[in-house]
């Protein structure tokens, strides 16, 4: 498969990562979710959807606390036991 987009445009040449790019579906364990929920995925050996557990998570905040400091109105008196967030998206640089 040519991908002219994957080729460095910079001398000595870039590290790229591209995520979630359909087209660039190259190796085992890949895949791409598009914007409308339909997942794209290129199996590992012995993977098939029917052995699979798949979760593709949206959401990139788990828990929001607003307070509103200007009129005295804080965030207080709160605490968490056993609290646990599974499967959010990553949203963080990879360099």
């Amino acid at each position: 498969m040519n991908l002219p987009y994957l080729k460095p445009s910079v001398s000595p040449p870039a590290t790229y990562l591209l995520t979630n790019v359909r087209s660039a579906l190259l190796s085992p364990g890949e895949w791409a979710l598009t914007r409308d929920g339909k997942l794209y995925y290129k199996p590992e050996p012995g993977r098939t959807p029917k052995k699979s557990t798949i979760i593709a998570p949206v959401s990139d905040k788990l828990l929001t606390l607003i307070g509103d400091p200007e009129h005295r109105k804080y965030v207080k008196y709160i605490s968490f036991k056993e609290l646990s967030f599974e499967y959010s998206q990553e949203n963080y640089p990879y360099y």
